[in-house]
């Protein structure tokens, strides 16, 4: 690509040793266990989020809390989202301020306090303060650690690391389930504390080990420490070659974004004050309302009450279910984050979408039999459909969904937008938690026929109104939702400039040209297949819409703090 505002015009790809693996080079491998110590904050947000739903499959945590109603078992598991939604204002500019390393550590330290404290409670109030606690480290730690991962971890490997985050989530669950299914034998209120205070083994993990990850390099840029950044990038990614032509690469995209930054400073007020980023925000919308309101993910939280509704009433076999069900999520969770850079962002989207729609109907139709005839078999039926909508959505939707929000944001806005999309993700989360149980108890399977509604105009919206990124970098990402025409003073059509990247060295046939015809918006957009990337001329440059180097994405946090 032509030069821009930070783009260098080479792409780093050229710079890779295919050779060169994880399962073949120590030090690569130790980068990526170190990758996979920062996904356990996923895990510890999945334990927290998911493991309410085992803890009210336990009969001693209904007796301690005095039978609580629907109302206010809303109330005490939404509070975990009361603090991650808080949380989320100043998440960015702490990690910003002390580091990545830093932040993750103290986000670690709230959930440990809030696991002690929930597993201490003595009344309903102490039990939502503490999930308030533990939801604000959580959101502290999900948003550090997406954002180190991309920042430290191979190029070649980024991609899949940061799209396994949200399955991650799901070993988490995992975790709360079984352990929550072993402490069902205890005949006391031991059988729901031990699983609150498990909340706290993969926060004690990760804070022993943080200290052993590296710090970003881009942070330490970023404070003036480039000597401390050009070292880590050279012991990890070149084998302690300072010289080597990928570190090169790296530090200049990296200090020409640093530069950028410094130079056009940005707030929350800039999200709005333009047409492009409020069409960026109203997708954002839009794509977190559909990953949690599409009907599949109403079983995450209320399992136990919907699995008693349908005849599942034996407690352990609702906790062996839920256990389960997180196994299977996290299975297919990293299929697809394997399949997230083989297909194109639409066409994840509409085909999950169009699936979980097909198995929501069949949960309604299923649940609704056994309601009027009480057949068994129906629901059984409920539960097998419950397994395969999930599939679905973690096959398709859930992979990608942060990620493109991540793609169509400039990097000078990025975090800021991450970070409203999680206020945007929190809201749903406590509507979700205070509204789903009163629902259930009071309309029962017609509750159901709301999200498949919303699950149809959900597929009306993604194919009107989402474009496709796929197959592009960052930097050609924003030209998909930047009218060049209206950009320019010619309106026109974009054109294919990969003059200068050819200049030093590249093949022609790695960069196909487009279509003289080919305008950003137009038919080329809604099509679910993206076999070309997308070719730009300077003056889309000049308006200012390339303003991120591809590889030191900040916001390339993917799939980050969903639930």
């Amino acid at each position: 690509m032509a030069g821009g505002p930070i783009s260098n015009g080479v792409d780093y790809t050229a710079f890779l040793d295919p050779s060169k693996k994880w399962y073949n080079n120590t030090r690569l491998a130790l980068l990526t266990f170190y990758c996979i110590i920062l996904l356990l904050g996923s895990s510890t947000l999945g334990y927290n989020e998911l493991g309410s739903s085992a803890l009210q499959s336990i009969t001693y945590w209904h007796i301690y809390f005095n039978f609580p109603s629907p109302a206010r078992i809303g109330w005490m598991i939404s509070m975990i989202n009361v603090g991650l939604f808080v949380s989320t204002v100043f998440a960015s500019p702490i990690c910003d301020r002390i580091g990545r390393r830093w932040t993750i550590l103290i986000g670690n330290l709230f959930v440990i306090i809030g696991s002690a404290v929930q597993a201490s409670s003595q009344n309903v109030g102490m039990f939502m303060g503490a999930r308030v606690i533990a939801g604000a480290g959580s959101g502290w730690m999900t948003t550090a650690s997406p954002i180190l991962i991309s920042e430290i971890a191979y190029p070649s490997y980024r991609p899949m690391l940061a799209s396994a985050y949200l399955p991650c989530m799901y070993f988490g669950a995992i975790l709360a389930s079984w352990i929550t299914f072993g402490t069902s034998y205890i005949s006391n209120d031991w059988a729901w504390r031990i699983p609150s205070a498990c909340q706290a083994i993969t926060p004690l993990m990760q804070m022993v080990m943080i200290f052993f990850v590296p710090e970003s390099p881009r942070w330490l840029v970023m404070n003036g420490r480039e000597e401390e950044a050009l070292a880590i990038l050279a012991y990890y990614h070149a084998d302690g070659n300072t010289e080597d032509p990928l570190i090169t690469h790296e530090m200049d995209e990296i200090k020409r974004a640093v530069e950028f930054e410094a130079l056009n400073p940005t707030s929350y007020l800039s999200l709005f004050t333009t047409w492009r980023m409020i069409r960026r925000l109203l997708r954002v919308c839009l794509i977190i309302i559909l990953f949690q309101w599409t009907g599949v993910t109403l079983a995450a939280f209320y399992l136990s009450v919907i699995l008693f509704q349908v005849g599942v009433t034996n407690v352990r076999t609702q906790l062996i279910i839920s256990a389960m069900l997180s196994t299977s999520n996290l299975f297919f969770g990293i299929i697809g984050a394997k399949l997230s850079g083989r297909f194109s962002r639409r066409s994840m989207f509409m085909s999950s979408l169009t699936a979980v729609m097909l198995f929501v109907i069949l949960e309604t139709v299923t649940y609704a039999v056994y309601s009027y005839t009480g057949t068994q078999a129906a629901g059984y039926a409920f539960v097998v459909f419950v397994f395969l909508g999930f599939a679905a959505l973690n096959v398709g939707y859930a992979p990608i969904a942060f990620t493109y929000i991540i793609e169509i944001f400039p990097l000078a806005t990025r975090s800021k937008a991450f970070n409203i999309a999680h206020g945007i993700l929190g809201i749903t989360l406590i509507f979700n938690a205070e509204v789903n149980p009163i629902a259930l108890d009071a309309i029962g399977w017609k509750y159901f026929l709301v999200y498949i509604v919303v699950c149809a105009l959900g597929i009306v919206g993604v194919y009107f109104f989402i474009k496709e990124t796929w197959g592009l970098t960052l930097e050609e990402a924003g030209v998909v939702y930047d009218n060049i025409a209206a950009s320019t003073d010619s309106g026109s059509d974009i054109k294919d400039s990969r003059t200068e990247s050819r200049a030093v060295g590249q093949d022609d046939k790695t960069h196909p040209t487009v279509d003289d015809k080919t305008v950003v918006g137009e038919s080329r957009s809604r099509r679910f297949w993206r076999r070309k990337p997308l070719q730009v001329d300077s003056k889309a440059e000049e308006a200012g819409i390339f303003d991120e180097p591809e590889i030191n994405a900040r916001g390339a946090q993917s799939t980050v703090n969903a639930a």
